[in-house]
């Protein structure tokens, strides 16, 4: 099954690399998506004071209707350990401190874009939302917030994920970070939603 997973991404990837914009192309289809995605933003997201999307650096909205309820959708993103079985982007994820199971207040460690983060899991609804904030990268550089809402729909759960980048590292790249961001969480929710049908 992990080999179905594994090769969904490299069919992805493979999708993304034929269809990559360039050079030139790229600050303003990164422009058309950022407003795109402030456009669809969720506003029942629960932002931390200073992650506004308005007026962040980087932001990124994705959402894909995955035909299962969000119960089970939840359970998948809630079984943090599995998601490198299911989403190629991301290694070694473990759940920080004696008890192993993730939850509010929790420290999850990962590598993702093989670069090692740690991330601290500052919202925790089962079936519903579940957020965090990466905090191994110095706020003066990079500070972000990723939040994840799943809202049941006929057909299944809409899962929505949007990720605010403030940090001065963050604006530096601007827009173009927002749609590479874009990219990633398109091809984290179509992972998810092979691994919950």
């Amino acid at each position: 099954m992990q080999r179905g997973f594994v090769l969904l991404g490299v069919l992805f990837l493979i999708f993304v690399g034929s269809h990559k914009p360039s050079r030139a192309q790229t600050p303003a289809m990164a422009r058309d998506i950022a407003l795109n995605d402030l456009a669809r933003r969720d506003t029942t997201i629960h932002w931390p004071k200073g992650f506004d999307p308005a007026t962040a650096a980087q932001f990124s909205h994705n959402e894909l209707l995955i035909p299962a309820p969000c119960e089970h959708v939840f359970a998948q993103m809630a079984n943090v350990t599995a998601w490198p079985e299911w989403f190629i982007l991301v290694k070694d994820v473990r759940v920080e401190g004696p008890n192993k199971t993730p939850g509010l207040g929790r420290t999850l460690s990962l590598s993702i874009f093989n670069t090692p983060i740690t991330a601290k899991i500052t919202e925790w609804v089962p079936g519903k939302r579940l957020s965090w904030t990466p905090e191994t990268v110095a706020p003066s550089e990079s500070s972000h917030y990723h939040a994840w809402h799943f809202i049941p729909v006929e057909g299944g759960c809409r899962a929505v994920t949007e990720e605010v980048g403030v940090g001065p590292a963050d604006k530096k790249l601007g827009t173009e970070g927002s749609f590479y961001m874009h990219r990633a969480h398109d091809l984290w929710l179509a992972s998810l939603r092979y691994a919950s049908e």
